[in-house]
């Protein structure tokens, strides 16, 4: 085959001649693709989407006389040896690792079914429920949890059928039986689409898929650039060694933050801001590679610390926006020592570009501009790092008061973050989490929502029901909460009949706390635009 002509053949393959395939060698996966990463519950959910007929994304294979090495295992078990011609997969990896562990018989692949190394490809089909688990329930027939495997199996599953028919069921038998049937054919008749490229260059194979995949699924940055950048006499792989960061990032509970960020935050490594660093300027100093992730790890773990600890963004699903760890991480790279004074500065920063909606107001020349602001902050060039077209932050509006305190949208996570601040007055302990309780129900409403520590709670098991935290705790520690004299008092009285004047009084209190905070940052905070009308809906 000749690698300068390519050709491009999109088509579809049943699940089971996929399966048959990887058994034979016909599928590889380069050296450079990151192992099986997924959970239990992206697991489950890949087999309930084929289950139902639903689209699971297109794979891409690639023929090619480069060689780019083989992983030896795929999930569970060991990739079988490569077919006298073999494809790789560059992308599909996680789904087609999940799909050969939790499908394939481990018998026919010399392992024994109880395995502990197959515990976490393990899925069982709950006939009586007619739905997927991780578990057994303690006490019922195995033969009503087979493993999908079993169901996959045409000789298993007939054997299962068999059993069934012996415990006499009647009609209840036939429904499972039915069940059983419906899924055995809704895997074995499930159909994949693919795209197969011929020749060409490992760089033309992504971007075609690419253009191609636009409605689908799209391959990321950085597995575009880890498959470009991989040094087979390194062994470098950049997936992996930006996952090692994200591991070292955990006690921060940041180890869950997008690989694509991370990659962000190494960009800036030549001046431009992230979004105009193009991938072939990554990939011509991939030789430098290495060293440029170690470095920047020292400054991203420094951005992340100080979210974590200034600001108490102690979980990543809290950070606003992405960009702001990208900055925060250059502020750190141009000025590694910041004083005390520096960095009350860019806590300040922090919460204007969190409430003021910073990083969706401006156009890709203006977030240049922004970024350039920024850099001259941090070089100690710029007051504050707020670039504005007229010179006055208050042009910057804050959003309406949300209905749901939630981790959805920047404004719920805003309200969050500055509930976390009035409430954590000492430094937070590595991998501390939040428990959050409630009034009355499971409301997401803020009025409705208490938020602690999880430390604290576990330590003062007895508080955990809002009226016995209410009642028993110092009005001291309750003003932090957004909680007075009134509140306790009428929790006191008769918590369940006035539990409405109750949030109405929360709200209040805590929307005129969050105003004169916005003021003091130099925001505009309009108290016309909050009404009362998201609680009373929920009294």
């Amino acid at each position: 085959m000749n690698d300068n002509k390519i050709s491009v053949t999109p088509d579809t393959i049943y699940l089971e001649d996929l399966l048959i395939n990887l058994n034979k060698g016909v599928y590889q996966i380069p050296r450079f693709q990151r192992n099986l990463i997924w959970d239990y519950s992206q697991m489950r959910d890949l087999l309930d989407s084929i289950r139902e007929g639903y689209p699971i994304g297109s794979l891409l294979f690639w023929e090619t006389q480069a060689n780019y090495g083989q992983k030896s295992d795929m999930g569970a078990y060991p990739i079988p040896p490569q077919s006298n011609q073999f494809f790789y997969i560059l992308d599909g990896v996680q789904r087609i690792s999940t799909l050969f562990s939790i499908l394939s018989h481990p018998t026919h692949l010399q392992r024994e079914p109880k395995d502990p190394n197959l515990k976490k490809f393990t899925i069982f089909f709950d006939i009586k429920a007619n739905g997927l688990t991780y578990t057994r329930k303690k006490g019922e027939n195995p033969l009503y949890y087979p493993y999908l495997y079993e169901v996959y199996d045409q000789r298993e599953i007939f054997k299962i059928s068999r059993k069934i028919d012996r415990e006499n069921l009647g009609d209840q038998g036939e429904i499972y039986q039915e069940r059983l049937q419906d899924l055995h054919n809704a895997l074995r008749k499930y159909r994949i689409p693919f795209v197969l490229i011929k020749g060409g260059d490992l760089k033309s194979s992504i971007q075609i898929f690419s253009r191609i995949n636009s409605k689908g699924t799209k391959v990321s940055e950085t597995a575009m650039l880890s498959a470009l950048t991989y040094n087979q006499e390194q062994d470098f792989i950049l997936t992996d060694e930006i996952h090692k960061i994200c591991q070292r990032l955990k006690p921060y509970n940041f180890d869950k933050i997008k690989p694509d960020t991370i990659l962000n935050c190494i960009s800036n490594f030549n001046g431009k801001v992230y979004f105009d660093v193009k991938m072939e300027e990554i990939e011509q100093r991939k030789a430098e590679l290495p060293q440029l992730l170690d470095q920047s790890f020292i400054h991203i773990e420094k951005a992340v610390q100080f979210l974590y600890e200034k600001l108490h963004v102690i979980d990543v699903r809290l950070l606003p926006y992405p960009a702001q760890l990208i900055f925060i991480s250059e502020y750190f790279r141009l000025n590694p020592n910041p004083t005390v004074a520096h960095l009350k500065a860019l806590e300040q920063w922090f919460w204007i570009t969190t409430y003021g909606n910073y990083f969706t107001l401006y156009s890709l020349s203006q977030q240049r501009s922004s970024y350039k602001v920024f850099c001259d902050f941090a070089l100690g060039n710029h007051d504050n790092g707020i670039y504005t077209i007229n010179g006055n932050l208050a042009d910057f509006t804050v959003a309406k008061y949300p209905k749901k305190l939630d981790l959805t949208a920047v404004r719920p996570k805003a309200l969050r973050l500055f509930y976390l601040r009035s409430i954590i007055q000492h430094p937070v302990i590595p991998e501390e989490s939040i428990h959050e309780s409630y009034f009355k129900g499971s409301d997401k409403n803020p009025a409705n929502v208490i938020l602690r520590l999880n430390s604290e709670v576990e330590a003062k098991i007895s508080l955990k029901p809002v009226p016995q935290f209410i009642q028993e705790t110092d009005l001291e520690v309750l003003h932090h909460h957004f909680i007075d004299e009134r509140i306790q008092n009428l929790c006191l009285q008769d918590y369940e009949a006035n539990i409405g004047e109750i949030r109405r009084l929360r709200q209040e209190i805590w929307q005129a706390a969050e105003q004169e905070f916005v003021k003091s940052l130099g925001l505009t905070y309009n108290l016309d635009d909050y009404t009362s009308e998201s609680v009373a809906e929920n009294h």
